[in-house]
């Protein structure tokens, strides 16, 4: 074979070969890009959770601390305040934390998260099975046993904004149930 009958094959193949390369080392950043979208949204999803987690152990503290709550007046305050009652039927539960929620914080302020939390508390119907002897005292749980609901949602705020949000995808709400004695 003499040189002028393959007329520049090896161009050719090397154009190839770093054609194929190119693609494999694109793909390749394309994917890392992708896992490090996934483990940035998975660790996002934590510091979420961590933080609703806190808003309802703020709940839990606030209510260690007081008296019973009352029904909320109609500006809210730090005080722990029943939100309503539970619904007894499943249907139409919802959540309401743009216009129940408190924010996190302890009396001084001095904790604070990296994510906006809001909780409110909800007061569960004991019906016939209660502790309490008293009809009365139902609601405001004194003398007797008593179980609320607390809803706690976190999110991370983009903007200046710490507002209480519905829940989404990109707010994590959770939900605890607390038995109570004064």
């Amino acid at each position: 074979m003499n040189a002028h009958s393959q007329r520049g094959a090896s161009l050719l193949i090397a154009l190839v070969m770093l054609i194929l390369i190119t693609l494999l080392a694109v793909s390749s950043i394309q994917e890392s890009t992708l896992q490090a979208r996934i483990t940035g949204n998975l660790l996002e999803e934590k510091h979420l959770v961590a933080a609703a987690e806190a808003g309802l152990r703020d709940a839990e503290r606030r209510l260690a601390k007081n008296e019973p709550p009352d029904t909320c007046p109609e500006s809210l305050t730090q005080k722990p305040c029943i939100q309503g009652i539970v619904p007894i039927s499943s249907a139409g539960y919802d959540t309401d934390f743009v216009n129940k929620s408190l924010s996190y914080g302890d009396s001084g302020n001095t904790t604070t998260l990296d994510r906006t939390v809001h909780w409110y508390l909800r007061a569960v119907p004991q019906g016939s099975n209660g502790s309490c002897t008293d009809p009365n005292n139902t609601v405001t749980g004194k003398g007797c046993v008593s179980y609320y609901e607390v809803n706690s949602q976190a999110y991370h705020a983009r903007d200046d904004s710490t507002a209480a949000k519905p829940c989404a995808i990109d707010v994590v709400c959770l939900r605890a149930v607390i038995a109570r004695q004064y």
